[in-house]
Protein backbone atom coordinates (compact mmCIF):
# COMPACT_ATOMS: atom_id res chain seq x y z
CA UNK A 1 0.00 0.00 0.00
CA UNK A 2 2.56 2.25 0.98
CA UNK A 3 4.59 1.85 -1.89
CA UNK A 4 1.51 1.71 -4.37
CA UNK A 5 1.71 -1.31 -5.22
CA UNK A 6 -1.12 -3.63 -4.05
CA UNK A 7 -4.16 -1.85 -1.99
CA UNK A 8 -5.11 -3.51 1.31
CA UNK A 9 -7.19 -6.23 1.15
CA UNK A 10 -5.88 -8.01 -1.89
CA UNK A 11 -3.61 -10.10 -2.78
CA UNK A 12 -1.04 -9.21 -5.94
CA UNK A 13 -2.72 -11.53 -8.66
CA UNK A 14 -6.17 -10.34 -8.11
CA UNK A 15 -5.65 -6.62 -7.80
CA UNK A 16 -3.53 -7.02 -11.06
CA UNK A 17 -6.07 -8.46 -13.29
CA UNK A 18 -9.11 -6.26 -11.12
CA UNK A 19 -6.90 -2.78 -12.93
CA UNK A 20 -6.45 -4.92 -15.95
CA UNK A 21 -10.48 -5.43 -16.41
CA UNK A 22 -11.21 -1.84 -15.26
CA UNK A 23 -8.81 -1.21 -18.68
CA UNK A 24 -11.04 -3.71 -20.93
CA UNK A 25 -14.25 -1.64 -19.59
CA UNK A 26 -13.34 1.87 -19.80
CA UNK A 27 -11.85 0.38 -24.00
CA UNK A 28 -15.53 -0.86 -24.12
CA UNK A 29 -17.22 2.37 -23.20
CA UNK A 30 -14.38 4.05 -25.91
CA UNK A 31 -13.19 6.53 -22.76
CA UNK A 32 -10.21 7.43 -24.05
CA UNK A 33 -8.89 9.54 -21.52
CA UNK A 34 -9.24 9.27 -18.22
CA UNK A 35 -7.66 9.67 -14.75
CA UNK A 36 -8.36 7.03 -12.49
CA UNK A 37 -7.46 6.75 -9.02
CA UNK A 38 -7.79 4.80 -5.65
CA UNK A 39 -8.90 6.52 -2.75
CA UNK A 40 -10.10 5.34 0.81
CA UNK A 41 -8.12 3.60 3.82
CA UNK A 42 -7.29 0.62 0.90
CA UNK A 43 -4.98 3.95 -0.39
CA UNK A 44 -4.48 5.45 2.99
CA UNK A 45 -5.01 3.09 5.70
CA UNK A 46 -6.45 6.03 7.82
CA UNK A 47 -9.94 7.53 6.51
CA UNK A 48 -9.63 11.26 5.51
CA UNK A 49 -13.52 11.49 5.98
CA UNK A 50 -13.74 14.07 9.00
CA UNK A 51 -17.08 12.74 9.91
CA UNK A 52 -15.10 8.84 10.19
CA UNK A 53 -13.49 10.08 13.56
CA UNK A 54 -12.30 6.88 15.79
CA UNK A 55 -13.66 6.63 19.25
CA UNK A 56 -11.57 8.26 22.29
CA UNK A 57 -13.96 7.50 24.77
CA UNK A 58 -16.57 4.71 26.08
CA UNK A 59 -19.15 6.91 25.54
CA UNK A 60 -17.96 7.70 21.54
CA UNK A 61 -17.58 4.05 21.39
CA UNK A 62 -21.71 3.80 22.55
CA UNK A 63 -22.35 6.72 20.12
CA UNK A 64 -20.70 4.73 17.29
CA UNK A 65 -22.63 1.58 17.08
CA UNK A 66 -24.94 1.02 14.13
CA UNK A 67 -28.42 -0.12 14.92
CA UNK A 68 -28.44 -4.34 15.21
CA UNK A 69 -24.93 -4.04 17.07
CA UNK A 70 -23.93 -5.24 20.02
CA UNK A 71 -22.56 -2.13 21.73
CA UNK A 72 -21.39 -3.91 25.07
CA UNK A 73 -19.54 -6.15 22.99
CA UNK A 74 -17.64 -3.00 21.05
CA UNK A 75 -16.82 -1.40 23.68
CA UNK A 76 -15.59 -4.25 25.26
CA UNK A 77 -13.37 -5.02 22.03
CA UNK A 78 -12.48 -1.52 22.24
CA UNK A 79 -11.22 -2.09 25.57
CA UNK A 80 -9.66 -5.53 25.40
CA UNK A 81 -7.24 -3.38 22.33
CA UNK A 82 -6.30 -1.07 25.09
CA UNK A 83 -7.88 2.15 23.78
CA UNK A 84 -8.66 2.95 27.34
CA UNK A 85 -5.66 3.34 28.45
CA UNK A 86 -3.85 6.53 29.12
CA UNK A 87 -1.54 7.83 25.55
CA UNK A 88 -2.13 8.03 21.81
CA UNK A 89 -5.11 6.63 19.74
CA UNK A 90 -5.78 6.87 16.52
CA UNK A 91 -7.82 10.15 15.52
CA UNK A 92 -9.54 8.73 12.57
CA UNK A 93 -10.66 5.52 11.58
CA UNK A 94 -8.53 2.86 9.54
CA UNK A 95 -9.05 0.04 7.36
CA UNK A 96 -11.89 -2.27 9.06
CA UNK A 97 -11.42 -1.03 12.17
CA UNK A 98 -15.57 -0.43 12.54
CA UNK A 99 -15.95 -3.39 11.56
CA UNK A 100 -13.44 -5.19 13.99
CA UNK A 101 -14.71 -2.96 16.59
CA UNK A 102 -18.15 -4.52 16.15
CA UNK A 103 -19.48 -1.22 15.05
CA UNK A 104 -20.69 -2.02 11.71
CA UNK A 105 -21.15 -5.31 9.99
CA UNK A 106 -19.86 -3.67 6.40
CA UNK A 107 -15.70 -4.00 5.86
CA UNK A 108 -13.80 -1.36 4.53
CA UNK A 109 -14.54 -0.65 0.95
CA UNK A 110 -12.63 0.21 -2.60
CA UNK A 111 -13.39 3.63 -3.34
CA UNK A 112 -12.24 4.20 -7.13
CA UNK A 113 -12.10 7.70 -8.58
CA UNK A 114 -12.41 8.45 -12.59
CA UNK A 115 -12.41 11.66 -13.66
CA UNK A 116 -13.36 12.06 -17.99
CA UNK A 117 -15.09 14.77 -19.56
CA UNK A 118 -16.46 12.17 -22.01
CA UNK A 119 -17.93 10.29 -19.15
CA UNK A 120 -19.27 13.91 -17.54
CA UNK A 121 -21.03 14.75 -21.04
CA UNK A 122 -22.40 11.31 -20.35
CA UNK A 123 -24.03 11.78 -17.12
CA UNK A 124 -25.01 15.28 -18.21
CA UNK A 125 -26.56 13.99 -21.19
CA UNK A 126 -28.56 11.34 -19.62
CA UNK A 127 -29.71 13.43 -16.77
CA UNK A 128 -31.27 15.98 -20.01
CA UNK A 129 -33.06 13.16 -21.36
CA UNK A 130 -34.58 11.63 -18.22
CA UNK A 131 -34.91 14.87 -16.90
CA UNK A 132 -33.60 14.57 -13.84
CA UNK A 133 -32.86 17.65 -11.91
CA UNK A 134 -29.01 18.64 -11.09
CA UNK A 135 -29.13 17.94 -7.10
CA UNK A 136 -30.09 14.69 -8.08
CA UNK A 137 -26.99 13.97 -10.33
CA UNK A 138 -24.33 15.52 -8.40
CA UNK A 139 -23.47 13.73 -4.71
CA UNK A 140 -23.64 16.85 -2.10
CA UNK A 141 -20.98 15.20 -0.16
CA UNK A 142 -18.48 14.25 -2.75
CA UNK A 143 -19.68 17.04 -5.81
CA UNK A 144 -19.55 13.51 -8.09
CA UNK A 145 -21.94 11.97 -10.61
CA UNK A 146 -23.97 9.92 -8.61
CA UNK A 147 -23.23 5.87 -9.08
CA UNK A 148 -26.66 5.04 -9.46
CA UNK A 149 -26.92 6.44 -13.14
CA UNK A 150 -23.86 4.45 -13.88
CA UNK A 151 -25.40 1.63 -14.97
CA UNK A 152 -27.39 3.22 -17.97
CA UNK A 153 -24.28 5.87 -18.91
CA UNK A 154 -21.74 3.55 -18.68
CA UNK A 155 -22.65 -0.62 -18.36
CA UNK A 156 -19.41 -1.77 -18.70
CA UNK A 157 -18.08 0.42 -15.82
CA UNK A 158 -20.80 -1.07 -13.95
CA UNK A 159 -20.46 -4.41 -14.79
CA UNK A 160 -16.85 -4.34 -13.67
CA UNK A 161 -17.56 -2.46 -10.65
CA UNK A 162 -20.25 -5.24 -9.26
CA UNK A 163 -17.68 -8.38 -10.38
CA UNK A 164 -15.00 -6.50 -8.50
CA UNK A 165 -17.66 -6.39 -5.80
CA UNK A 166 -17.95 -10.13 -5.91
CA UNK A 167 -14.37 -10.92 -6.50
CA UNK A 168 -13.04 -8.72 -3.24
CA UNK A 169 -16.09 -9.28 -0.87
CA UNK A 170 -16.33 -5.89 -0.43
CA UNK A 171 -18.27 -2.86 -1.89
CA UNK A 172 -16.72 -1.43 -4.45
CA UNK A 173 -17.75 2.55 -5.03
CA UNK A 174 -16.83 4.84 -8.40
CA UNK A 175 -16.96 8.18 -8.14
CA UNK A 176 -17.07 10.05 -11.45
CA UNK A 177 -16.06 13.48 -12.62
CA UNK A 178 -14.92 16.18 -15.00
CA UNK A 179 -11.53 15.95 -16.57
CA UNK A 180 -10.54 18.81 -13.87
CA UNK A 181 -11.44 16.12 -10.79
CA UNK A 182 -13.00 16.99 -7.27
CA UNK A 183 -12.98 19.71 -5.41
CA UNK A 184 -12.36 20.42 -1.85
CA UNK A 185 -11.04 18.01 0.81
CA UNK A 186 -10.56 15.22 -2.33
CA UNK A 187 -9.03 17.90 -5.13
CA UNK A 188 -6.32 15.98 -6.86
CA UNK A 189 -3.06 15.97 -4.87
CA UNK A 190 0.52 14.46 -5.65
CA UNK A 191 -0.08 11.90 -2.84
CA UNK A 192 -2.82 10.07 -4.77
CA UNK A 193 -2.65 6.23 -6.10
CA UNK A 194 -3.13 7.01 -10.07
CA UNK A 195 -4.10 3.74 -11.25
CA UNK A 196 -5.29 5.31 -14.93
CA UNK A 197 -3.64 8.03 -16.81
CA UNK A 198 -5.30 10.33 -19.23
CA UNK A 199 -3.83 10.54 -22.86
CA UNK A 200 -1.99 14.15 -23.09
Amino acid sequence: MEQRVIPLGLPADRWDRLRDDLRKALSEEGLQSVDGRLQGTSAWFFSKSPDKSFPQTPDEVLQQVEEGRNGKAALATWRDAGYERSGPRPRKHFWDSRCNLGLSRETSDYDFQLASDDLAQRFERYAAQKGIPRNDLISKKGGHYRQNYLEEVAPALFTWMDVCGRVTGRVVNIASFESSGPMGMTAFSILDWVIEEPVR
